[in-house]
């Protein structure tokens, strides 16, 4: 391959622009270990604290709703579901309602998020039932609320340090983030609510086709999907170092345009760091005591991958400005001799 082509815009080959934005990442946090704090507590708390069960307060509701909804289906697809129901059923039993903290995109990282532990190496830990559907909602908004605020909190902190070493976050600034990340919240379920019945028409329509023609459909839905959210990768970070919400979509695109390649590679890249040590971090069980490692490794790959992603956003931005005005120079230097 030609190696013109495979330099990025820092004009760095594209695995050294790569390898300098992880190593940036993995080094801030390393020396600064401190903003591993927060997500090491949740950790802690869900691990040895109380779970708080539902299986009285939505056991009964969800049974009658099931069965309201298999009478109105045809035979054959309630002899389908009705396992799949069953399942989800008993889960209730072993649910913990303290995993709403994780509920929205942006809150807080820990390790136990989407898998709470059912033990602990002091033992099971005590449990206390919601007694009602109002509690119920009551409980998991609260918590829901308070893991995504504590999420901005976390991410904020460290894109603040990074982007803007001489200035401290506001309790304003904090505000406005967290604000205009429920507003992409809010955008995202209006986009899945309108996607949601055309995509399952579909399925519906594919069904007598079997499971290939479902999945084929599913890998085509998924990489339209990735295509669609591509351009808009460098929001979050655009977000993060105050740009508005219009701002902050305007300079993803571009920043994302102007190097596919190396963007492509950084977040694939991250995206199998991530999935990989994960695996690895589950091999403890939630009994044993080498959970601690999994709580510390997983909080420590998680603020650095996110960091080498500010430092991404970063160095993209600065060429881009270099590119910029090194252009509107020559312009202006061309027009004058033109002249």
């Amino acid at each position: 391959m030609d190696e013109k082509r495979n330099v990025s815009t820092t004009g760095k080959s594209l695995f050294e622009a790569l390898m300098d934005d992880l190593h940036a990442g993995f080094l801030f946090i390393s020396t600064q270990p401190f903003y591993l704090i927060l997500p090491v507590i949740i950790d802690l708390i869900v691990w040895f604290g109380p779970r708080l069960r539902v299986q009285n307060a939505l056991g009964a509701p969800l049974e009658l709703y099931f069965k309201r909804v298999l009478f109105q289906l045809p035979a054959s697809f309630r002899f389908q579901y009705t396992a799949a129901i069953r399942t989800v059923l008993d889960s209730l039993d072993s649910s913990n309602l303290i995993g709403a903290l994780s509920f929205f995109p942006g809150s807080v990282p820990f390790y136990f998020a989407g898998f709470l532990p059912v033990s602990s190496p002091i033992g099971g830990a005590a449990s206390v039932e919601v007694p009602g559907i109002g509690a119920f909602i009551g409980i998991f908004t609260a918590l829901a609320v308070a893991g995504f605020l504590l999420g901005i909190a976390f991410y904020a902190t460290i894109a603040n340090r990074l982007l803007f070493p001489s200035e401290r976050l506001t309790i304003r600034a904090f505000w406005r983030t967290a604000g205009r990340f429920a507003l992409i919240i809010l955008v995202g379920i209006l986009a899945a609510a309108v996607f949601a019945f055309p995509l399952s028409f579909a399925l519906v329509l594919l069904f007598p086709l079997g499971q290939i023609a479902i999945s084929i459909f599913i890998l085509a839905a998924a990489l339209g999907l990735l295509l669609i959210i591509f351009p808009f990768l460098f929001v979050p970070a655009g977000i993060f170092a105050g740009l508005s919400l219009r701002e902050a979509i305007l300079v993803s695109r571009n920043l994302t345009a102007n190097d596919v390649i190396g963007n492509v590679n950084f977040f694939v890249v991250s995206f199998v760091i991530s999935l990989g040590l994960r695996n690895i971090w589950q091999i403890p069980g939630a009994d044993s005591w080498m959970t601690l490692v999994s709580i510390l490794g997983s909080a420590f790959i998680t603020a650095s991958l996110f960091a080498a992603y500010l430092v991404r956003f970063r160095t993209q931005l600065h060429n881009t400005r270099k590119i910029s005005q090194f252009l509107a120079r020559f312009s202006t230097e061309e027009d004058t001799n033109g002249k």
